[in-house]
């Protein structure tokens, strides 16, 4: 991920908590914004798309479970990571099925806490990145099976014309064809070239 820094909304209605994890996380090097409660959370996750979700699971006005079921919803790469306190273990597990990153159970050591997002966010950016990819490399197949099937159409063309006999006004077709099928051919060569070129570079 570079040197890029970690976004990270933070959503929690215990102010002292809330303050002292938003303070360690900015020391670690990560942007934290906050929240008091999932509909908070929810509105500042439209609007910034942060890298990393932190949610508690009690909170008032919509808990940590309905805030992840929200996210959910919107959107299908998310990183969501769930604070439990005693007894919330099963609702917790629950989470993971909903898609949570992990769950983290109180009381936890701040690094911790850091070691998780940063691990998140890294298996986000993976995740996001081979879909990328997987994307180019449909593109790719699409454009190589396109430039199968004008070369197979250049050869029956090609055959076509200087093996069977037609007449010169055919043939002057035919080349003429060709030639398209040449230009075709070339222009979605290049299209290949640059999605081949885009795919090192995304690999880098």
């Amino acid at each position: 991920m570079g040197e890029k820094k970690i976004r990270v909304l933070l959503a929690d209605d215990e102010p002292e908590l809330r303050d002292n994890i938003r303070f360690c996380l900015q020391e670690s090097g990560c942007e934290v914004i906050t929240a008091q409660n999932g509909i908070e959370g929810l509105e500042l996750f439209r609007k910034e798309r942060p890298d990393v979700i932190i949610s508690d699971i009690l909170m008032p006005e919509k808990n940590g479970m309905e805030f992840l079921e929200a996210v959910a919803k919107e959107e299908q790469d998310f990183c969501f990571i769930l604070i439990t306190g005693h007894g919330e273990k099963q609702m917790a597990i629950k989470s993971v099925e909903l898609g949570a990153y992990r769950f983290i159970e109180k009381p936890f050591e701040m690094e911790e806490l850091f070691q998780a997002v940063s691990r998140g966010a890294e298996f986000l950016w993976l995740k996001k990145r081979n879909k990328e990819l997987a994307g180019y490399l449909q593109m790719a197949y699409e454009i190589l099976s396109e430039l199968n099937n004008v070369y197979f159409e250049r050869i029956a063309e090609v055959e076509d014309a200087f093996f069977f006999t037609k007449s010169e006004h055919d043939l002057e077709e035919s080349k003429s064809k060709i030639v398209q099928l040449i230009f075709k051919s070339s222009r979605i060569e290049k299209k290949l070239a640059a999605i081949k070129d885009e795919i090192k570079k995304r690999q880098a």
